[in-house]
This record gives C-alpha cells, structure tokens and sequence, in this order.
C-alpha cells in the first residue's frame, strides 16, 4: 500500500485501486493537480452521509475521487497535489 488519503475527522480511509496514483506527488507551491468527488455515475454521493459501519455494509465500491490536473501535463512532468496540512 503505497497512498491512502483520510481526513482528521473520519476513522475511513480511501485507497486508490490504480497504479496511475505512485505517479503523484506532494508539492504545495506547485501543485499542478487537485483530487475531487468523481461525477461517475458508479460514485454514490449519499453514502457521503453515511457512516463509516454502513459504508462498510455495503460490500462494494462506491465512492470514487479522481485527480483533475489544473492545467496541461506536459510529458514526463511529474503530477503534483497539495497533500495539506497534517
């Protein structure tokens, strides 16, 4: 396991199921990418409301986040995020 993204007031964490995401790095001056609630259709944005327990109950995914880049990604340009304060 390489990332995981969580928040101070949530005992959840997310874990990224691509690859693509070890290409992501921290820089909070430059960040040229932001991760957001997808607008998949397979993202279920009620379970926001949910707890962690019902979340859990579900057995199935259904909360995507996605990295959306700020501008264009020249090739071989590293992708950043700003991680934020921990």
């Amino acid at each position: 396991l390489n990332y995981c993204y969580g928040h101070k007031d949530s005992s959840m964490l997310l874990i990224p199921s691509t690859p693509v995401v070890n290409f992501i790095n921290h820089d909070s001056e430059n960040a040229n990418a932001f991760i957001r609630w997808s607008n998949s259709s397979y993202h279920h944005s009620d379970w926001l409301k949910l707890s962690v327990d019902e979340i859990i109950q579900n057995r199935k995914s259904g909360l995507i986040f996605e990295f959306v880049t700020l501008r264009d990604i020249s090739p071989g340009e590293e992708i950043y995020i700003d991680y934020g304060k921990r």
